[in-house]
């Protein structure tokens, strides 16, 4: 009889070991059930048991999505009906503070997870709520490991603080990746990632996007902003618009590489670099006949192999830059490299460049 319980036993831990590994999955709408109660992307991610996955039909989601667990919420798509759109309710917001102080209303809020949280084949549509005293993100990753893939961030304007993807690390040191989306439409930023730490306490991939931030004539400050605290790998995007594709501050390490950069305004610079730890190479800049193509703030960042068209400008080393720049390739220019320190030996290869290196320094 003892063995007989014990084998009972045995059998009730295995069933409860199969119900607690069991992923939980909830579908939002009624694109496969019509009977489906589950009406909401906040009510799905309210339901008990929690969910491990949150499927959404096509259509409009007029809701502030938190998300403060493990899961991957992801769209359905069948190419017949529309997208998976998320919008703003008219009640507005709820508004967190970053590390940093500052206050960001978040469409998708991304809040200390604890896992990772991946969001798929989503759109965040930012019309009808801008907050007057806050910046406005279309996602908001704080201190949360995931991945967010076929994306689409568009129209987060209209305060002037505006940013389609904000990422923010934390004690977590998280790792993000954003790839395969399109952003659009943001007053400051198309992505700005940031931590409060004077070491790396954030990993952001960021590759494969189409960013149009300045789309619509906003005037954007920012293709991609990294403030500080992070390492980044940055490769394969496209930035179009906007008077900076991407500014990197002192803090930031990694890579850019592979990008194309492509009309942006002629009072910036296609890349803005303040850090000694993050290398540019092989990145290609087509400019419009003005502005910048690099302007490097640092005398050991790698800028290499680079290939810079039709700039008024193509490497400006601000007096500061020296030996670390070499072997970019500049075409259609007025000067090659400007600013240039009188002890600086950069062998770059310019073509059509009326004044390929001027000092002043």
């Amino acid at each position: 009889m003892s063995r007989i319980k014990s084998l009972l036993f045995l059998l009730a831990l295995a069933a409860q070991g199969s119900l607690a590994s069991a992923t939980v999955t909830y579908v939002v709408g009624t694109c496969k059930n019509s009977n489906n109660t589950i009406t909401s992307i906040t009510q799905a991610l309210q339901t008990a048991p929690r969910p491990n996955v949150v499927e959404v039909c096509p259509g409009y989601y007029v809701e502030q999505v938190v998300i403060t667990f493990p899961v991957t919420v992801e769209g359905i798509s069948d190419g017949s009906t529309p997208d998976v759109n998320i919008e703003p309710p008219s009640s507005g917001l709820v508004t967190t503070t970053t590390d940093s102080g500052i206050p960001i209303a978040a469409q998708v809020w991304v809040d200390n997870a604890g896992g990772e949280v991946n969001l798929t084949n989503l759109n965040v549509i930012g019309s009808g709520y801008l907050p007057s005293n806050a910046h406005y993100a279309g996602v908001l990753y704080q201190n949360t490991p995931g991945t967010m893939n076929h994306m689409v961030s568009v129209a987060h304007v209209g305060n002037g603080f505006g940013v389609g993807v904000w990422l923010q690390g934390g004690s977590a040191t998280p790792s993000v990746t954003l790839e395969n989306s399109f952003i659009a439409e943001a007053d400051t930023a198309a992505l700005a990632a940031e931590t409060n730490s004077s070491t790396s306490e954030l990993s952001v991939t960021i590759k494969g996007n189409s960013m149009n931030p300045g789309a619509n004539n906003t005037e954007t400050l920012y293709g991609i902003a990294l403030f500080g605290g992070l390492t980044a790998a940055i490769s394969d995007n496209l930035i179009t618009g906007g008077p900076t594709a991407m500014w990197i501050e002192s803090g930031s390490e990694g890579t850019i590489s592979k990008n194309t950069i492509d009309g942006y305004n002629e009072d910036g610079a296609a890349i803005i670099l303040k850090s000694d730890d993050m290398s540019v190479t092989g990145n290609t800049i087509e400019g419009n006949g003005e502005g910048v193509g690099i302007a490097v703030d640092s005398s050991v960042a790698p800028v290499t192999d680079n290939t810079i068209r039709f700039e008024d400008q193509g490497i400006d080393f601000v007096c500061i830059a020296g030996n670390n720049v070499h072997s970019n390739t500049i075409m259609g220019s007025n000067y090659g490299i400007i600013d240039v320190p009188a002890s600086a030996v950069s062998a770059n290869t310019y073509y059509s460049v009326e004044v390929s290196r001027q000092g002043g320094c």
